[in-house]
């Protein structure tokens, strides 16, 4: 099956690196010119601080942030900007709910579902705050195929549960659960729900308005837009009584020897400097993104999920992980060649131009779950086409031929 790419021209890198078959676009998603563009619009004509100068260039910074955060507001189908704060990424928005959120809303005894498929972004902060707080963490467990158990997990929740954390995609498995079953179940025993959307949010339309989510955080550079930048948005009766994150310039309204007052969300959470470049690059990255769906981007990736999928199927000594239908997961795939480990295939693999990720993946849970140290991973963008997929089993045939026969 031949699957082109009409979007593989809009990315310079392939012109620089005409070899280049990158299939990493988990880790990071490599940048349209238009995204490019846009950053190096506003250094070269735009660059100033916001939210500071009452002159020209200030308030033109100010008016483009701004509107990078109604971007993301109207990505998600969040109701108005207050709902959004933005953040460094998706680990920072995670470590923001466990400082905030967290401290403020779990006491000893209290208990947190999280799934076994979860990043590290998810698990450390939230276990290291339940070991400080007394409270106890609950995991739920994975099917035979890498989907959440759902029997499994209602039955872990209870009275005690205040929180449950399910990703929205794994980053391992590719694994999409149904989070509409998941959250309305966590409502219906009282807790709340968040969601690491870091993979998803690639992938997928997150409606935040018809999802039972209360918190969900994802990345700009998994998107499409820069570094350095990311989005939480949370429903605005919660978000409205955190505490502040952090401290500084920025997030007052009046500070005196003897008291401070703070603005409201979410400037209240953005203290210091903020990094402009990086919203308008996340914001060019959404538009792009949102133009590719709508010229069928989801469909081309489902297609080439299915080639990735049958085509591995078929390799001798090839293990994949996670759902074998392509309804039930993203265009994440995760495998093994019998007796290679996956660091030397991606060497190999390299050798073919091929990029793929290596190694645990910030998830080693899972991994001991699975029985196995690493794994090789080929994740999936609009660039990618069935050359990529071609280059990827060339070279594992190539590694075969070198490690075990």
């Amino acid at each position: 099956m031949s699957v082109p790419s009409p979007w593989r021209a809009d990315f310079p890198i392939f012109s620089a690196h005409p070899e280049l078959h990158y299939l990493d676009a988990a880790a990071t998603a490599q940048r349209p010119s238009e995204v490019i563009e846009a950053i190096g619009a506003f250094q070269s004509g735009g660059n100033a601080n916001v939210h500071r100068g009452i002159y020209r260039l200030a308030e033109d910074a100010t008016s483009a942030y701004e509107a990078a955060r109604d971007t993301v507001r109207a990505f998600l189908n969040a109701v108005s900007l207050q709902e959004i704060v933005f953040l460094p990424g998706a680990t920072a928005g995670m470590n923001f709910l466990a400082d905030t959120w967290g401290r403020q809303n779990l006491n000893s005894g209290d208990e947190i579902v999280i799934s076994e498929m979860e990043h590290h972004a998810v698990i450390v902060p939230w276990t290291e705050l339940a070991r400080g707080l007394g409270v106890k963490i609950q995991v739920a467990p994975l099917t035979a195929d890498g989907q959440l158990d759902m029997d499994a997990y209602r039955a872990l929740l209870s009275p005690k549960t205040k929180l449950v954390l399910v990703t929205a995609m794994s980053n391992v498995l590719g694994t999409a659960p149904d989070l509409a079953q998941v959250g309305a179940a966590a409502h219906e025993a009282g807790a709340l729900f968040f969601t690491d959307a870091a993979q998803a949010a690639a992938h997928a339309r997150l409606d935040v308005q018809a999802l039972p989510v209360d918190a969900l955080v994802f990345s700009s550079h998994k998107v499409y837009g820069d570094f350095g930048s990311g989005a939480l948005w949370m429903r605005p009766e919660q978000l409205a009584a955190l505490p502040p994150y952090q401290r500084g310039g920025s997030m007052i309204r009046s500070v005196s020897w003897e008291a401070v007052e703070y603005l409201d969300a979410p400037h209240r959470f953005e203290a210091g400097t903020a990094n402009v470049v990086a919203a308008i690059g996340f914001a060019a990255g959404l538009r792009y993104l949102e133009r590719a769906w709508a010229n069928g981007a989801q469909a081309h990736e489902t297609r080439l999920l299915e080639d990735l999928l049958e085509r591995l199927g078929a390799e001798e000594g090839v293990r994949v992980f996670g759902p074998p239908s392509t309804a039930a997961r993203g265009p994440i795939v995760s495998f093994t060649l019998e007796r290679v480990h996956p660091h030397d295939l991606a060497q190999v693999l390299d050798e073919h131009g091929v990029a793929v990720r290596a190694g645990h993946h910030c998830t080693q849970p899972l991994h001991r779950h699975l029985g196995i140290p690493a794994t090789a991973r080929a994740s999936i963008g609009v660039w990618n086409d069935s050359s990529d997929i071609d280059a990827l089993i060339e070279g594992i045939r190539d590694a075969r031929e070198r490690f075990v026969r």
